[in-house]
């Protein structure tokens, strides 16, 4: 199942391009609104935020048309100018897991405040039922199940739900989803700060880094939107963090238990 459209920075399914087609009037607006109200409050992102050399918060509706004005030839949209990708190293600093993995963080000699637009989460948009026809089968790991669980987890760590437009428009193939492996941009390389997660007797929370970050869901012209805005003050060199949520590592952490006692029963 392939992109059946795209709409800047998102290359949308079948089943998204035939809702967004859809007349009815959550498609009718042509202005800009938070769907997650409770976070934007948190944040202090509710009527707007900071841009790109913009020192004051700009109205949603206004940041957003910047951001689409901006717009390159092939429709991919900015990202915050003050931001880098890196290498993650080899030094107890990092979780293990992360070592030469990818990073987005501070450029030296810049500073990125609080309530700042860094740019969207860009992906692959579709539902559930849909996603699950991207994950490669069994046999493209050489029939190894562990394998294919733990690249399968890989790649759901690179997705991120849309909740609140999917309790707005329920649709029968269940939640709307925007995953980045393959079609995504520098957002995607943002790691999660949790050093050992789970509540097994090695987590060490104290070694946890704090998120600085974190997704806003919007609705531009009737589509849903995952933003990224910066939730404290972020400094040079300072890595960029989210809190991937509980859901996320639960199901991390069910899956890592499923490949090894793959490995236990076939041998590896």
């Amino acid at each position: 199942m392939s992109a059946a459209g795209r709409r800047r920075d998102q290359f949308r399914s079948k089943g998204a391009e035939e809702r967004w087609k859809e007349k009815d009037e959550a498609w009718d607006a042509s202005d800009t609104r938070v769907l997650d109200v409770e976070a934007a409050r948190r944040w202090d992102v509710l009527h707007g935020a900071r841009w790109d050399g913009l020192d004051e918060q700009v109205p949603w509706n206004d940041l957003v048309r910047l951001l689409f004005e901006r717009e390159s030839p092939s429709g991919k949209l900015p990202v915050h100018s003050s931001l880098e990708l890196f290498c993650v190293p080899e030094d107890p600093a990092w979780p293990t897991s992360l070592w030469k993995q990818k990073g987005l963080r501070v450029k030296r000699g810049k500073r990125i405040p609080a309530q700042t637009l860094l740019g969207t989460y860009a992906g692959w948009i579709g539902y559930e039922e849909e996603y699950k026809a991207l994950f490669p089968p069994v046999e493209a790991y050489g029939g190894n199940e562990a394998r294919w669980i733990q690249g399968n987890s890989k790649l759901a760590s690179y997705t991120v739900c849309c909740k609140h437009y999917s309790q707005m428009c329920p649709h029968p193939m269940g939640r709307l989803l925007v995953a980045a492996p393959g079609m995504g941009n520098w957002m995607a390389a943002i790691n999660d700060g949790t050093w050992s997660p789970g509540s097994h007797e090695d987590a060490d929370v104290t070694k946890n880094r704090p998120s600085n970050v974190g997704f806003l869901e919007i609705l531009h012209r009737g589509w849903p939107y995952m933003l990224v805005v910066t939730t404290t003050d972020v400094e040079a060199q300072e890595e960029i963090l989210v809190d991937y949520g509980e859901e996320y590592w639960k199901e991390y952490l069910d899956a890592m238990a499923r490949a090894n006692s793959c490995k236990h029963t076939h041998g590896g």
